[in-house]
């Protein structure tokens, strides 16, 4: 009678959960592992699965490149040492060349190129061209003059006194 009694116990529960408003999922378990439950009734319920749509919102994407024109560098100074000025180098034997012919008007450059034991350079004009002075230059450093009248001037390396040269203005 036990087991009746609980059988019917059973069955009314199982009628009150089946015939409430509240849903609720049931995993219903079939197969030899299953739960025998004998007079119970079983209702098998079948859930509508939808795939799940993922929305995604895309934009244009505009990949913006800025362009310039480009510049050639070019340094001032060695356009008109090229174009305008008359080299001299001064090395650790002399003057290079050691006689110069420029018009008047037109601009000397002095280029320390020395790599010896001397490698500064004071360039000094004698007699008449007392105004050509540079500074003591070191290697690599540079003096410019312009040449603004006719005459013949001798340049003379102060440093060391023993290199000597011309700058013939025409």
């Amino acid at each position: 009678m036990r087991k009746v009694l609980i059988m019917l116990v059973l069955v009314v529960l199982v009628l009150a959960v089946g015939c409430t408003t509240e849903k609720t999922n049931t995993k219903v378990v079939e197969g030899k592992n299953a739960p025998a439950i004998s007079g119970a009734a079983v209702v098998k319920e079948e859930a509508k699965v939808e795939p799940v749509k993922k929305v995604v919102k895309t934009e244009p994407v505009e990949k913006v490149v800025k362009t310039e024109p480009v510049k050639e560098i070019v340094k001032t100074e060695s356009v008109k040492t090229e174009l305008t000025n008359k080299i001299i180098k001064v090395t650790d034997s002399g003057f290079v060349p050691s006689e110069l012919k420029v018009k008047v008007g037109e601009t000397v450059e002095w280029q320390n190129t020395r790599v010896g034991k001397i490698d500064k350079m004071l360039i000094v004009g004698a007699q008449a061209c007392y105004d050509v002075k540079s500074a003591i230059l070191e290697k690599g450093k540079s003096y410019t003059h312009t040449f603004d009248k006719a005459e013949t001037c001798t340049i003379v390396e102060a440093i060391t006194t023993t290199q000597v040269g011309k700058v013939i203005v025409e």
